[in-house]
C-alpha cells in the first residue's frame, strides 16, 4: 500500500498526530484549556485528600465505619480547596488546579515512605512534582495514622504466612515475589469475591460470620467444648479451642458493635475506662478457661 492510500484511510485523530498538532480540538476555548493546564505539564501530586481524609478518620473512630467514610467525604468537601481555573464551563478538582493525582493512603499508605521520596531524588525527571514540605507533611501527619490499618496490610493479614512469601517475598510492598500478583498491584481492592457463597447465604450472613471470626480473634467470644462422656475415659470434660487471643484487636471489634461504639457519645467520661476493663477481663477469662483446660 502507498504512503498516499494509508494516509487517505487515517482517522482525524491519526491525522493530527502525523501533523503535530497534539491533540488539538476544534474549539479554541478548549484548546486553551489544554495549552495551560496539559501539553508539556508534569502532574503534581496533591495532598490535600490524603491529609483531610486522615483528619476526619483520626475524629471518628469511635462510629461504625459506613458512617465514618461519609464523614471523611462530608470533611473533604467543606475544607478542600475550591478551584475555578480559566475558560471553564463546569468546575471543581479533587487536587487543586492544574494536573494532579491524588494519594488514598487507606489502601496503600504504608508504601508512601519507599515512594514519595523517589519524586525528589529523581530531580525533575519523575513523572510527577512533589515538594520537600508536601513529602514531610505526608509522611509525619498522614503515614503514622495508618500503619497496620490500610486495606493492604489487613489483606496481607489474611494470607497464610506462606502465601503472603510466595506472592511478596519479604518485601510487603513489593509488586510481586514469585508469582506476580495482578489483582493487587494493579487494582487494589478489587479481589474476586465468592459470588457462589454470596448468593447461597446472603451478604448479611457472611457479615455476621466475619463479626464472629473478629469476636473470636480479640478474644471477646471464646471456643470450647464440654463432654462429659470423657470423665469415664478419665479425659477433661474441657476443651478450650481458641487460641490465645491478640487482645490489641478489642478495640476494633468493640467499634464495630453499635452498642460499645455508642459509649463514646453517651458516656464520654467513663468509656474508656469500660472499654479498658473489657480487655482486662477478655484477658482474665482466657486465662481461666486456660486453666479449667489443663486442669
Amino acid at each position: 500500500m502507498s504512503a498516499n492510500a494509508h494516509t487517505a484511510v487515517m482517522t482525524d485523530l491519526e491525522q493530527r498526530i502525523q501533523d503535530g498538532r497534539q491533540l488539538s480540538a476544534p474549539r479554541p476555548r478548549i484548546n486553551r484549556i489544554m495549552e495551560d493546564r496539559f501539553y508539556g505539564r508534569k502532574p503534581r501530586v496533591d495532598i490535600q485528600r490524603a491529609v483531610l481524609f486522615t483528619q476526619s478518620m483520626m475524629q471518628t473512630e469511635a462510629y461504625p465505619q459506613v458512617l465514618r467514610t461519609a464523614l471523611a467525604i462530608q470533611y473533604m468537601m467543606e475544607h478542600i480547596e475550591v478551584v475555578i481555573q480559566p475558560h471553564e464551563l463546569i468546575v471543581g478538582t479533587a487536587g487543586g488546579p492544574g494536573r494532579y493525582c491524588v494519594l488514598y493512603p487507606e489502601t496503600r499508605g504504608g508504601q508512601f515512605p519507599r515512594d514519595l521520596p523517589k519524586i525528589l531524588k529523581a530531580e525533575g525527571k519523575a513523572g510527577y512534582a512533589m515538594t520537600q514540605a508536601e513529602v514531610d507533611t505526608v509522611l509525619n501527619e498522614v503515614v503514622p495514622y495508618w500503619k497496620g490499618k490500610t486495606s493492604h496490610e489487613l489483606y496481607l493479614n489474611m494470607l497464610p504466612r506462606e502465601t503472603r512469601r510466595v506472592i511478596y517475598g519479604d518485601e510487603e510492598y513489593a509488586t510481586q515475589g514469585l508469582i506476580f500478583d495482578e489483582a493487587n498491584n494493579a487494582h487494589t481492592l478489587s479481589w474476586t469475591g465468592s459470588y457462589e457463597k454470596v448468593i447461597r447465604e446472603g451478604l448479611e450472613s457472611i457479615i455476621r460470620e466475619l463479626e464472629e471470626k473478629k469476636a473470636v480473634e480479640c478474644g471477646y467470644w471464646h471456643l470450647y467444648r464440654y463432654d462429659p462422656r470423657r470423665i469415664a475415659e478419665g479425659k477433661n470434660p474441657f476443651q478450650l479451642d481458641s487460641k490465645e487471643p491478640d487482645t490489641s484487636k478489642v478495640m476494633d471489634f468493640l467499634m464495630g458493635e453499635n452498642r460499645f461504639a455508642s459509649l463514646k457519645n453517651n458516656l464520654p467520661d467513663k468509656a474508656d475506662a469500660l472499654y479498658a476493663k473489657e480487655v482486662e477481663d477478655v484477658k482474665a477469662r482466657y486465662a481461666k478457661y486456660k486453666k479449667l483446660a489443663e486442669g
